[in-house]
């Protein structure tokens, strides 16, 4: 099966491109830096890279746990036993 890029999917990657962008950036300004600046980071290269080991914790805990809850449930186990 083949499918047909469009516009509208070039549009849709774009946004979510600036918006996921625009998320963690503010995440870092406003939540983040201060967050090391109070536990005593003080140089300005180990608050930045604070604020991005917490960006991706906060991201891929979120993800992962999206992923979690929106699997199927399991199958119940079968009474068939292969041979």
């Amino acid at each position: 099966m083949c499918f047909l890029v469009v516009r509208q999917d070039i549009a849709f990657v774009l946004y979510y491109i600036v918006f996921f962008s625009w998320c963690r950036e503010c995440l870092a300004i406003y939540v983040l830096k201060p967050v090391a600046r109070h536990y005593g980071v003080r140089r300005p290269g180990k608050v930045d890279r604070f604020a991005e080991q917490g960006y991706a914790v906060i991201y891929f805990s979120a993800a992962g746990s999206l992923g979690l809850v929106s699997l199927p449930p399991p199958l119940p186990p079968s009474d068939d036993v292969m041979n």
